[in-house]
C-alpha cells in the first residue's frame, strides 16, 4: 500500500522527498474519490514522517523542498475542511503550516484569503498572516503594524523602493533575496491585497498586476497572477450591470478593454508544454486548462445568448485547437 511504503521511505535520509510526494499524490487521489477519512489519515501520516524527518541530518535545499511538499498537503487538507464547513479546524491546520514555513508567500496569501473570505471577514488575522510572512523573508520581529507599515515592508521586499522606513531599517539583517526571488509572485499578490484593503484605487491597483505579470519569470506563477488579475477585472464588472448606477456607453468601453486584456493573456501564454523528458527533445503537447478558466471568467461576464455565442466566437478564433472549448 502507499502509506506504508512512504512509511518506509520516511526512515531513509536518501528519500524524504519522494515519501511527501507519494502522500501528496495519494491524498489527492483521496479528495478526488470522496474519501475524506482516508485523505484525513494522509494528512495525520504526513505529520508523522515530518516529524521523523526533522531527527534526520539533511542539507538546507532537501529541507526547503521538504517543507514545500509538506505545505502542499497541509493546504490540500485545509480546503477540504473549508468546503466541509470546519472553519475551526482550517484555521488550526493554517496556523500550524505558516508557523512551520513562514517563507511560503502562496501559504500565507491563501491563509489570509481563507479569513478574509469568511462570514464575518478577519482582517486582523489576514493582516497577521502577511506579518508573519514579512518578518521571515526580512529575518525581523516585526510588531503589530498598521497597512501603511505593511505596504512599505512588501514595497521593500518586491524592490519597488531601496530603503525601509528609519524603524525597521537599523534592525534588516541580509535578506535571502533567492529565497524572495522563489515567492515573488505571491508576495506580489499578498502586496496587492494590502493595497486593495487600504482602498488604493482601482486604476492604482490594477497598474500593479501589470507589473506583476512583467516582474515575475516563472510562466506557472505568471498565469496564477494573471487569474487573480482577471477576477479582480471580473469583480469590476459585477459593478456595471445596474443600469440605473451605469451607462451602456461605459459598459461597452469597459468590456472593450477588458477584451483586449483577455486576449493578450491567452496570446502571450503558450498551452504548448515540452515533455522532451518522456519522449525527444522537440516533443511537446498542448494543455489549455489554464487558458479555459480564463475563458470561464470571460464568458461569466457575458448574460444574453447572443453576446455568449459572440464571445465565444472570439475565444476559438483565438484558439482554434482548443478541443475542450469547441466541444463546450
Amino acid at each position: 500500500m502507499i502509506d506504508s511504503v512512504a512509511i518506509k521511505n520516511s526512515s531513509s535520509t536518501e528519500d524524504p522527498l519522494s515519501a511527501l510526494q507519494l502522500l501528496r499524490e495519494k491524498l489527492r487521489l483521496e479528495i478526488s474519490q470522496q474519501k475524506l477519512d482516508a485523505a484525513n489519515s494522509c494528512n495525520f501520516l504526513c505529520k508523522t514522517i515530518t516529524t521523523a524527518i526533522q531527527k534526520m541530518s539533511i542539507n538546507e535545499e532537501t529541507i526547503r523542498q521538504m517543507k514545500k511538499k509538506v505545505t502542499d498537503i497541509s493546504m490540500m487538507w485545509a480546503d477540504v475542511l473549508v468546503k466541509r464547513g470546519d472553519s475551526l479546524a482550517a484555521t488550526q491546520v493554517f496556523e500550524e503550516a505558516v508557523t512551520e514555513n513562514p517563507y511560503d508567500a502562496k501559504l500565507c496569501y491563501e491563509a489570509a484569503l481563507f479569513q478574509l473570505n469568511q462570514e464575518s471577514s478577519d482582517i486582523d488575522a489576514a493582516l497577521l498572516y502577511f506579518e508573519t510572512c514579512a518578518s521571515a523573508h526580512l529575518k525581523i520581529d516585526i510588531d503589530v503594524i498598521n497597512l501603511s507599515e505593511l505596504e512599505k515592508l512588501f514595497h521593500y521586499l518586491l524592490r519597488l523602493s531601496d530603503s525601509l522606513t528609519d524603524k525597521h531599517l537599523s534592525l534588516l539583517p541580509e535578506i535571502s533575496w533567492k529565497i524572495v526571488g522563489k515567492n515573488k509572485a505571491y508576495l506580489w499578490m499578498i502586496y496587492i491585497v494590502i493595497l486593495d484593503l487600504s482602498s488604493e484605487s482601482v486604476n492604482v491597483i490594477l497598474d500593479y498586476y501589470e507589473k506583476a505579470i512583467v516582474d515575475v519569470g516563472d510562466e506557472n506563477d505568471r498565469r496564477q497572477i494573471w487569474l487573480r488579475y482577471l477576477l479582480y477585472r471580473q469583480h469590476l464588472a459585477s459593478k456595471l450591470v445596474e443600469p440605473t448606477t451605469i451607462t451602456v456607453k461605459t459598459r461597452q468601453i469597459w468590456l472593450k478593454n477588458f477584451t483586449a486584456v483577455i486576449r493578450r493573456c491567452i496570446t502571450t501564454c503558450s498551452p504548448d508544454l515540452a515533455i522532451d523528458e518522456l519522449l525527444s527533445s522537440d516533443a511537446r503537447f498542448s494543455d489549455y486548462t489554464f487558458h479555459n478558466q480564463v475563458a470561464s471568467i470571460y464568458l461569466s461576464c457575458f448574460h444574453t445568448r447572443q453576446h455568449i455565442s459572440t464571445a465565444y466566437n472570439f475565444l476559438t478564433d483565438l484558439m482554434p485547437y482548443n478541443v475542450p472549448l469547441l466541444l463546450r
